[in-house]
């Protein structure tokens, strides 16, 4: 099946380009779309002539307009141009065939440049191979003003044969005068990204950048064109690091306190991660520059990207991964931040190792889990090294666990998660989400939210809701979660032919629509430092019945905001699932106490305790 084609283009006073490049795309493109930044010569009544769709946006840098405009087209699959570019007829006739066969996330093809009225194929322009034939949904612009490009997490895109032509510049003279701009451009980026000037970047990079271009790359086979592109590609590099050490000097001495550089080493989206999510989004309400370390190819490193937050991506291949630690380390020197929060424990062990490569950054370290650490000396010594300033615990259990074996109580502390409780404000239509996993409208629901792990105890939910059901026969349940105990819990289902009343989801992203259809919310975790999905709950309007450990208490209190369970014995749920199915009054009034006490744990006292945390170690 044919695919739908959205061209995208940025202009800004391209008339002597912006036809030719549109006139390239004569049977390729199923929509034209052009985001122009108010141009003052005829762009859009040239643009207008062609029948495009004219969008106007004020210009904040040529990654931002670029995902402003991938976002205006209609299709998803988007080939995203440059005004002054042109289609070959061999890539022309490259692209319609993989319309009518696609099947990868993106295709990239060679750029050949024209300058000073002649195509250029040697030195560092050509071959400048581009990503720009892809699928919007895989990736999102990034890299570094001026110089983006078009990001797609863990995928390797496809190559088409055909140049995509580029027309530059006219003279040697433009160039020149333009290599000013880009190096304007390029320096802020820098400076922004917490990079800071030394004297080598002006003695060996640009004399490195010529060398490359003009004897490595062979610009010199270019003749006089390879000649000047190398020599002006250096100066342009010299000009950036010299403006980098201009605005260092005007904008006095910066302060690298308000940066924090969050270390994320999961490849998943659990907990921790939306934790850290909501926490960015608070600092940054706060002023504070963040920037992630993330695992390459994970769900963060992709909320990164389509979120624009900054991020490096590093391997972590395991908890002792000493060339991620390293390179963590660099980080931190170029980032230059105040403050490393590193947010799991491989993420611990990788700031510590970093810490051992020379990284002088003070650490904070967040502990969600509810278990005793090891009881050796390299274990102690991770919590105890004065480089780690403070353990965040996310739960007044927790932090107490930790103290009876640290003894460390100014170091240890606790700050509860938090949820987004504007997420629960509206309720889906309750007959949607029970139409889709069938059902009935007016049948009491029980829900339970966790992955479908040992640790969750997913099994005595189902074994509690037998015995419920052997009371109330038209109770449905509902498993909402995926991992590897799921054959396990189906099979159980099954052995016990409830399979018309336990329905199993799988992983759901959007959690508050399904809480909306229930009526009540059951966690048997054997173990839990906190348990948002119980504040999920509790913003839902949905009463809980949960295990009674952890952190669970310091939420659930028994017999006011819920009930509490014992997680090894399913007959204490069903007893506190009866009693809500059978007393719509005990239900409400719970409901009403619930729903109060989940003010108290928002992303937004969460962010706000942790930005104290921070500003008692370095002055934010």
């Amino acid at each position: 099946m044919r695919v739908k084609l959205s061209v995208v283009i940025i202009t800004f006073n391209e008339e002597q380009n912006i036809a030719r490049c549109l006139d390239s795309l004569e049977g390729v493109a199923d929509e034209i779309v052009v985001v122009d930044s108010f141009s003052k010569d005829r762009t859009k009544e040239i643009c207008l002539a062609y029948k495009c769709r004219f969008i106007e946006n004020a210009f904040k840098g040529h990654i931002q307009q670029k995902n402003f405009a991938l976002d205006q087209a209609t299709y998803d699959h988007v080939l995203s141009l440059d005004a002054d570019e042109v289609l070959s007829e061999k890539l022309k006739s490259q692209i319609l065939k993989v319309k009518d066969n696609w099947v990868g996330a993106g295709y990239c093809f060679n750029r050949l440049s024209s300058y000073s009225g002649k195509f250029v194929r040697h030195g560092s322009w050509y071959p400048d191979r581009k990503l720009r034939l892809f699928d919007r949904r895989m990736g999102r612009w990034g890299g570094t003003n001026p110089h983006d490009k078009f990001i797609m997490p863990d995928v390797t895109p496809k190559f088409l044969k055909g140049d995509l032509l580029h027309y530059t510049y006219n003279s040697i003279s433009e160039h020149g005068a333009r290599i000013n701009y880009f190096s304007d451009i390029a320096a802020k980026a820098a400076f922004e990204q917490g990079k800071r000037f030394s004297i080598w970047h002006i003695l060996i990079k640009p004399f490195w950048r010529f060398f490359r271009d003009y004897f490595i790359k062979h610009g010199f086979l270019a003749g006089y064109r390879g000649l000047a592109i190398s020599v002006l590609s250096a100066t342009e590099t010299f000009l950036k690091y010299i403006k980098l050490w201009e605005i260092e000097k005007n904008a006095g001495v910066v302060s690298s306190a308000t940066k924090i550089i969050h270390v994320c080493a999961e490849n998943g989206w659990r907990g921790g991660e939306q934790q850290l999510a909501y926490l960015i989004d608070e600092l940054e309400k706060a002023g504070v520059t963040n920037v992630v370390v993330c695992k390459a190819g994970s769900a963060f490193e992709r909320y990164c990207l389509f979120n624009g937050i900054t991020f490096h991506s590093l391997p972590f291949w395991n908890s002792i991964d000493l060339y991620s630690a390293y390179q963590l380390k660099k980080i931190a020197k170029l980032e230059g931040a105040g403050l490393m929060h590193l947010h799991s424990s491989k993420a611990h062990n990788q700031g510590l190792f970093a810490y051992l490569f020379g990284n002088k950054t003070p650490l904070i370290v967040s502990r969600r889990v509810l278990f005793p650490i090891k009881n050796n000396w390299f274990t102690f010594w991770k919590y105890k090294t004065p480089i780690v300033k403070k353990v965040i615990c996310v739960s007044d259990a927790i932090k107490d666990l930790l103290n009876q074996q640290l003894g460390q109580h100014e170091k240890v502390i606790s700050v509860h998660s938090g949820i987004d409780l504007e997420k629960f404000t509206h309720q889906a239509k309750r007959e949607g989400v029970r139409k889709k996993y069938g059902i009935p409208t007016d049948a009491f629901l029980c829900i339970s939210v966790a992955s479908l792990t040992s640790e969750k105890n997913v099994l005595t939910y189902l074994k509690a809701a037998h015995l419920v059901l052997q009371k109330h026969p038209d109770v449905h349940f509902m498993c909402v979660g995926d991992g590897r105990e799921r054959p396990m819990l189906e099979a159980f289902v099954a052995e016990h032919q409830l399979t018309n009343r336990i329905h199993f989801t799988g992983f759901i992203s959007k959690v508050p629509e399904v809480l909306s259809a229930a009526d009540l919310c059951v966690l048997s975790s054997l173990s839990e430092g906190l348990g948002t999905s119980i504040i999920d709950a509790f913003a839902s309007g949905v009463p809980v019945v949960a295990s009674r450990v952890g952190g669970i208490p310091e939420l659930v209190i028994d017999g006011e905001t819920g009930f509490l369970a014992d997680p090894v014995r399913p007959e204490t749920f069903a007893e506190g699932m009866i009693r809500l199915i059978e007393n719509p009054e005990l239900r409400s009034e719970i409901i009403a106490k619930a729903h109060a006490h989940s003010q108290l744990f928002s992303k937004q006292q969460m962010g706000a305790r942790t930005l104290e945390i921070y500003r008692s170690i370095i002055p934010l």
